[in-house]
């Protein structure tokens, strides 16, 4: 078994558990992968601590203290994230020094909730730990053993002086409730264990030096040319830095991809790198798939309807018990079944003929077979 697929089988296992959180849970991946942070938003209670408290769980090597996680409010103080003062060596000594036993400065991975409600006292070192991964502490070796960092809000940063935490945070996602009603009772009837540890601390300082070894080529960076030119038509301003920060990522999606030199492909994720509000994640997500993978934007946009048409199907079965009405609009979503299934079919073909796997189809494959089993029950033909 070689090391990425370890990773795919762990970003398998996630799926099987959290469910329509796919996107998320490949950034999360991603951001291990290449020492990134990154951020969710959403109402309370969408699985975002969940989905780390999952991760995390099936990472060897992050017991005593590896693992930092807080919940931040504009009463925290520093002390809850670094440590409390060392009495004895304020006693002794004179000096101030924080006793940062099971806090950030000492973990390789960390969850910080409601992360944007971090106050001027704690920011200005939370950002340092965030972007040079130091800390200082009197004669401590300043350097800090953090790989990532994942924090959530139920809002977005508001104010300019959280500017730089956001900046410092590179993969955003705006999670949302479970959309599928199948998914949903798979949710409600989910009974999670202890599950069993699929990769180590070992295994990825080993993949991240694997990782900076991918090679960057010239169509990647001519793509920048474009994308970045396109992004300042669309009014969605995104900084030299996050371009930077964004090569990384190309080379961790390869290497999961199975190739040694990134192809445009493997820019993918950069839509979940390069928006800062709502109105622009559609946007974003637009450029960068018709530039990178317009296969993967048709598979997508096919979804996005056919969840519409489900959603107004659900509606209308909701508001009535009169049986006519409830078979109408079973058939009109038959009638939706019948186009998005001949369109499915033939964006299959275009994916033989490319003769690379669009994972989005798979998405959308069990979306219309999960349909067809609702429209026959519906209907009474099963």
């Amino acid at each position: 078994m070689t090391l990425a697929s370890k990773f795919n089988i762990l970003e398998d296992q996630l799926n099987d558990e959290v469910f329509e959180r796919t996107d998320e849970i490949h950034s999360a991946i991603l951001a291990l992968l290449s020492r990134r942070h990154m951020f969710m938003f959403g109402t309370p209670g969408v699985a975002k601590s969940f989905v780390v408290d999952r991760l995390v769980e099936r990472i060897d090597g992050l017991e005593d203290g590896g693992y930092f996680k807080w919940l931040l409010t504009k009463f925290s103080v520093p002390e809850e994230i670094f440590g409390g003062p060392d009495f004895k060596v304020l006693k002794d000594e004179g000096i101030y020094k924080r006793i940062t036993t099971n806090k950030l400065p000492v973990a390789s991975v960390a969850f910080l909730d409601e992360a944007f409600k971090a106050n001027s006292a704690i920011l200005n070192s939370l950002l340092k730990i965030l972007n040079e991964r130091e800390f200082d502490n009197c004669d401590d070796d300043p350097h800090v053993p953090l790989l990532s960092v994942f924090a959530a809000s139920n809002e977005l940063p508001a104010s300019r002086e959280l500017d730089a935490l956001a900046d410092r945070l590179h993969f955003w996602h705006y999670v949302k409730p479970i959309a599928e009603p199948a998914n949903f009772v798979r949710m409600l009837k989910l009974d999670v264990g202890e599950p069993d540890k699929v990769i180590s601390l070992d295994d990825i300082k080993t993949a991240q030096e694997e990782v900076q070894k991918v090679q960057i080529t010239d169509t990647i960076y001519e793509v920048f040319v474009n994308l970045s030119d396109q992004l300042r038509t669309a009014d969605v301003p995104v900084t030299d830095r996050r371009f930077h920060q964004s090569i990384g990522v190309i080379q961790a999606e390869a290497w999961l991809n199975g190739r040694e030199v990134a192809e445009v492909a493997d820019m993918k994720p950069l839509m979940h790198m390069l928006w800062r509000t709502v109105e622009h994640i559609d946007k974003v997500r637009t450029i960068v798939l018709n530039l990178v993978d317009p296969l993967e934007k048709m598979v997508l946009d096919l979804q996005s309807e056919l969840d519409k048409a489900v959603a107004e199907w659900d509606k209308t079965l909701l508001d009535t018990d009169v049986k006519a009405q409830r078979v109408q609009a079973s058939l009109e979503m038959h009638d939706n079944f019948k186009k998005a299934k001949k369109e499915f079919l033939d964006l299959k073909a275009i994916e033989k003929e490319n003769g690379r796997i669009c994972k989005a189809m798979n998405s959308l494959e069990k979306t219309l077979k999960t349909i067809a089993i609702r429209i026959d029950e519906e209907l009474g033909l099963s």
